[in-house]
């Protein structure tokens, strides 16, 4: 009963499994991502691709929201939990126009079907916590008075961090930063259209 995954949203159990694989195997998300997203429609397209984009983006981040909501250490959690939670996250403060009710209750219908028993309760109390507090935990981390944390609150490797900061100073650092962390424009281009074959008159 356990494996049973047809209760899991399939968008959400494909962002998963490419996260789970980044986490435990350190693969690429390049060609999991392409292949995963062929197999929906447009827009469960995009939103597989923010999810998977978005938490691997905010990584640092999405942690340093989770961690103090936590009783033990992250890393000493299930592989699959860790990812659970941080794409948990990313869709409360990151991808905002997904409802808190709809977070909590795929993650946990997550946690039931992919993670170790008991594994749901956890997960259930973490986003119940992170829905709670709005974005008030989210924004705490803003700092940019503390080059320090500069790294926690725009998800960049710190020693890049440092070197730029000791390159261009804090504030041209945090302009990058910021700058890094936008989300790229969309943009469609229309496949030109096809010239009618040519009639061609009998006799």
């Amino acid at each position: 009963e356990r494996l049973d995954l047809r209760s899991v949203d399939p968008v959400r159990l494909a962002a998963y499994g490419i996260l789970l694989q980044t986490e435990v195997m350190r693969r690429s998300i390049d060609r999991p991502l392409r292949v995963a997203a062929s197999s929906f429609e447009d827009r469960d397209r995009r939103f597989l691709w923010s999810l998977v984009q978005e938490t691997l983006r905010w990584r640092a981040r999405l942690d340093a929201v989770i961690i103090p909501l936590l009783h033990r250490r992250l890393e000493r959690l299930d592989a699959p939990v860790r990812v659970i939670l941080r794409l948990a996250a990313a869709q409360i403060y990151v991808l905002d126009s997904v409802p808190s009710h709809a977070v909590v209750n795929e993650s946990v219908r997550m946690a039931q079907r992919l993670a170790t028993t008991g594994s749901d309760r956890l997960v259930n109390a973490v986003c119940r916590r992170l829905t709670e507090d709005g974005r008030a935990r989210w924004m705490g981390l803003e700092s940019p008075g503390d080059p320090s944390r500069l790294w926690v609150a725009h998800s960049h490797p710190p020693w890049l961090v440092d070197r730029w900061i000791a390159r261009w100073g804090v504030e041209q650092t945090l302009s990058m930063l910021r700058w890094n962390n936008s989300r790229p424009d969309t943009w469609l281009r229309g496949r030109p259209v096809a010239p009618a074959p040519p009639l061609y008159g009998g006799g």
